[in-house]
């Protein structure tokens, strides 16, 4: 994707998420850029600055609640970062032991999940950027987390060719 004939990313596109509304795109980039994109026009409207590394995931925050003008992003650089998108400004940056490879939020809440390259799951508070549980069981990279439908679990799975499930109830 280019903007104005211009490409906005010096390196491979890596993740993107549509807004709830299906206006914006959000992307990341090997070159640790990410870039919120107005999907009738192509054009780049706002780039959140940050990142020094690789970005691995982005999400847009849940369609309802203080959240709903929100994004995360999470990249090598072992940071989880929650974005104001009114300001393109950083909320909250969650530091983390290693490479963070992919996010979820909890259903329509302020939190939000991490899976690493360490093999563990992290939850987050959205708001204070506080890591309020830390979950391990896995022994290599994490490359894909889901939440229930009924919001009860997390499911995450790994390049240990394992899955596990964690219990997030009390957390929401």
């Amino acid at each position: 994707m280019s903007s104005q004939g211009h490409p906005y990313h010096t390196e491979e596109i890596t993740c993107m998420a549509i807004s709830p509304d299906s206006t914006l795109a959000l992307t990341g980039s090997k070159d640790g850029s990410v870039h919120i994109v107005n999907l009738t026009t192509g054009k780049v409207v706002s780039s959140l600055v940050s990142h020094t590394d690789s970005i691995e995931c982005v999400s847009f925050g849940p369609s309802h609640g203080p959240s709903s003008l929100w994004a995360a992003t999470g990249g090598m650089d072992q940071k989880l970062i929650i974005w104001d998108l009114q300001h393109s400004m950083p909320r909250s940056t969650c530091e983390h032991e290693d490479g963070v490879t992919c996010l979820t939020w909890l259903g329509a809440s302020n939190y939000l999940a991490t899976g690493c390259v360490d093999g563990k799951v992290r939850l987050w508070d959205g708001r204070s950027g506080d890591c309020i549980k830390t979950f391990g069981g896995h022994d290599a990279a994490i490359q894909s987390l889901s939440v229930c439908a009924n919001r009860n679990f997390i499911v995450s799975v790994s390049i240990d060719e394992t899955a596990r499930v964690f219990e997030i109830a009390e957390f929401l």
